[in-house]
This record gives structure tokens, sequence and C-alpha cells, in this order.
């Protein structure tokens, strides 16, 4: 959107701003597309929106591109398409480069790449539940700090020695 007098006001200027990545997105991904069929049919690229984690693909994350493949009579296996940490990263024809150096036609090299998506899942729920353990941890400290405050049993004699 061009706003040569500057017209327009930020919260617009941004959902248009937000649209054109998005349409730039959408259209590399069909590109994206196309070059995964031919190099394998059961290839395409999938965008995965934001659901429960519950109702998530195995494999899948939510909002971020990912690269399926359809396996005939089993269930889809999906790439996220991910940043060194995680993050989000837009489709680039990268994803081809790479699909097209892991041989997926050869089960040693998916059982390795599963193997690798195994360790990173684990990795990653360890993580969570020492997040969690942590926070019960804050918890609990917080709430013995609240049994220590006058009148709930803690602090119950005054320096005046009325209580």
């Amino acid at each position: 959107m061009q706003d040569r007098f500057g017209l327009v006001p930020p919260e617009i200027r941004a959902i248009y701003e937000n649209e054109d990545a998005l349409d730039r997105q959408v259209d590399t991904a069909r590109y994206i597309d196309k070059a995964l069929k031919q190099h394998d049919p059961h290839l395409g690229i999938v965008f995965v929106k934001n659901v429960p984690e519950s109702e998530l693909p195995v494999g899948a994350v939510a909002n971020r591109w990912h690269v399926e493949r359809k396996n005939p009579g089993f269930v889809s296996t999906y790439w996220p398409i991910v940043g060194p940490n995680g993050e989000f990263r837009e489709p680039t024809v990268a994803v081809v480069e790479q699909m097209q150096r892991w041989d997926l036609h050869n089960e040693s090299a998916m059982r390795a790449l599963r193997e690798r998506q195994g360790r990173i899942e684990a990795k990653r729920a360890k993580h969570k539940a020492l997040e969690g353990e942590q926070r019960r941890d804050e918890l609990a400290l917080d709430l013995r700090a609240g049994r220590r405050v006058a009148g709930e049993g803690g602090l119950t004699k005054s320096k005046w020695g009325r209580g």
C-alpha cells in the first residue's frame, strides 16, 4: 500500500502490510507446492492454523507452514518450516532444495529424519515439564510468603503486645 502523503492511520497501514505479506507468502507457497509435487507427487505445502494442541497432527506446529507428505493408507507426515529456535519462517525455495537433499524414498533417510524429529519433540517436552516444575516452585514460594502476612496465621503478635 502506498501512502505518499501519510494520511492513512498506522493501524490501517499495518493491516494492509500484513495482508500484503500474507499474499506474498501464499504466492511463494504455490510455487513451492508445484516444485515439491514435481519431486514427489505426495508432497505439498500447507499452513497449520492456530488450533488446540490436542487437535494438531503429529509433528505439526500451530501457526506455521509445513511440508506435508500424504502417505497412502497411513497418516500424513508433517515437517514444520521454522527457524533455528522454532520461530516463524516464511516458506522459500530453500525448502524444496532441502527436501531434494533428503531422499524421502529411502527408508533409512526417513527413519533418521523421524528419529531426529523424535529427539526434538522429546527435548521440547522435557523443557515444557521443566517450565511447569519451575512455575509450581514459584507458586509454592509465593504461598509461603503469603502465610507470613499478618492476620493469616503468620504474624499474629504485634510489637505492642495486643495480639
